[in-house]
């Protein structure tokens, strides 16, 4: 499978960044070709894209990773393609979020970049570009326009305000909101424990529960550490 790398840094909080890349179901609004994103499981989800065939392709899509404000991670388990994608979110020393998307695609036409521009239409590079681009201008808009409020002491037309609102994805996730905040206080215990356990001089050993591709896997109890 060949995959395309890019990374883009935006100009807001590293959680509002997380929620609209996590929000598959809005992808039609900032990821070109998508057509729909429709939620199948509590971890998968049904893509449907438009082709230079004429026709659309579907595939399903297991989400593997998810950790709240620092990595994504999924990839297809059926359908007309082969395709996979990961995103790693961080902080930077401006306090804006650096993000890098990696894509991956087989299509029916072959591996080739040359090759899923003639099946999509457009290169792969180019497109993952304009899409970090597009959920760039999104978030930062978002941001400055408070969430769709106008700030104090600013005017803001009526008809930029409407798009903003129609542009805003919906409050739908890999997770929902409620299970995305248990992850982040689940994680936050976790770092607690850990720097606990460096003071008292715990054999490391005990935290290997702490891999993230368990995290959606396993009760919390099961993961903490307990001395032996």
């Amino acid at each position: 499978m060949r995959r395309y790398e890019r990374f883009v840094e935006i100009d807001a909080p590293v959680e509002r960044v997380f929620d609209i890349f996590a929000d598959f179901e809005a992808a039609p609004h900032w990821a070109g070709g998508i057509l729909d994103v429709q939620r199948t499981g509590r971890r998968t989800f049904r893509w449907t894209a438009e082709t230079a065939l004429d026709i659309d392709v579907e595939w399903e899509a297991e989400v593997i990773v998810f950790a709240p404000d620092r990595r994504i991670v999924w990839r297809s388990v059926g359908g007309d393609i082969h395709a996979d994608c990961e995103a790693v979110f961080s902080v930077t020393p401006a306090d804006t979020t650096l993000l890098r998307v990696v894509r991956g695609y087989d299509t029916p036409g072959g591996r080739t970049g040359r090759a899923v521009a003639r099946f999509f239409g457009r290169h792969p590079e180019e497109q993952l570009e304009d899409d970090l681009a597009h959920l760039r201008r999104l978030a930062e808009r978002s941001r400055r326009m408070g969430g769709g409020r106008v700030p104090p002491g600013r005017r803001v037309e009526r008809d930029e305000m409407r798009r903003a609102r129609q542009e805003e994805p919906r409050a739908r996730y890999a997770l929902t909101p409620r299970e995305r905040e248990q992850e982040r206080e689940r994680e936050r215990e976790r770092d607690r424990q850990d720097n606990r356990t460096a003071d008292e001089g715990y054999a490391p050993g005990r935290f290997l529960y702490r891999g993230v591709d368990r995290l959606l896997e396993r009760p919390p109890d099961e993961r903490r550490g307990r001395r032996g």
